[in-house]
């Protein structure tokens, strides 16, 4: 486990399994130029292939205004945050992000979460509601933080990824290239052709964004819709709406 970047032969897509192989978001590659990245998924059921995944839900007082419990200075690879509302599990945010929202020091920078810490192996450890938190950086601070600056907790996007629901709660990732399994280590695919769940009057060229009526689905876009294209219909006029069709993904290449 460690690398950012695999060369996947075909089927090699399909595997799943319970045991962590490589970091969280790591990029593999099928000699055709479908690209897949590596998740794990966090849902009440097992996942059909062809279904739409986005990230998961922002934990309740975690997502901003957390204050900065110790000055931290320029170079410094940890910091002290004073959490809120909800408890944190250990390395929760483990390939995660600190982001700071306001005030000196913080605002506009985002620092990447060590996967694996300095403290008991842990980028972070557990804490209550309100517990003070160390958490360990993959990189320097480039501003020094003081007691008044304020951040919010970023999961790794890919860490207890979802089916995207139609009123969406995250951000869209990608699409299931076979069925998964509850709690499951999966390659989820973000570009290039797919086999995917279609609403609406799929034909060939039209654009395709998340589906608002059946969860983990893509609705074709229409002049009026503003939601991101997150792909391409491939097919011809043999495609019906509610079974699965050809798209050409353009969610991350």
């Amino acid at each position: 486990m460690g690398r950012y970047f695999v060369d996947l032969s075909y089927g090699m897509e399909k595997l799943t399994g319970t045991t962590q192989k490589h970091v969280l978001g790591t990029r593999g590659v099928l000699p055709d130029g479908r690209v897949f990245r590596y998740a794990f998924l966090s849902s009440a059921a097992a996942v059909l292939a062809g279904k739409l995944i986005q990230s998961r839900v922002i934990v309740t007082g975690h997502g901003k205004d957390l204050a900065v419990k110790t000055a931290a200075a320029v170079g410094a690879e940890s910091v002290t945050i004073t959490m809120a509302t909800t408890a944190t599990l250990v390395d929760e945010y483990a390939g995660g992000y600190i982001q700071g929202n306001d005030q000196t020091g913080a605002i506009g920078n985002l620092y990447r979460i060590k996967e694996v810490g300095p403290v008991a192996g842990n980028a972070h450890l557990a804490g209550g509601a309100t517990a003070d938190i160390v958490y360990n950086l993959a990189e320097p601070l480039v501003k020094a933080l003081t007691t008044t600056s304020q951040v919010g907790l970023v999961h790794n996007l890919y860490k207890d990824v979802i089916v995207q629901p139609t009123s969406v709660t995250g951000i869209t990732l990608g699409v299931t290239p076979a069925d998964i399994a509850l709690s499951a280590y999966f390659l989820m695919q973000t570009w290039g052709p797919a086999s995917v769940l279609l609403n609406g009057t799929p034909t060939i060229q039209k654009q395709v964004i998340w589906g608002a009526t059946t969860a983990g689905s893509l609705d074709i876009k229409v002049e009026t819709d503003i939601a991101p294209q997150v792909g391409i219909v491939m097919g011809g006029s043999t495609l019906v709406s509610t079974e699965y069709g050809l798209v050409f993904l353009t969610i991350a290449p």
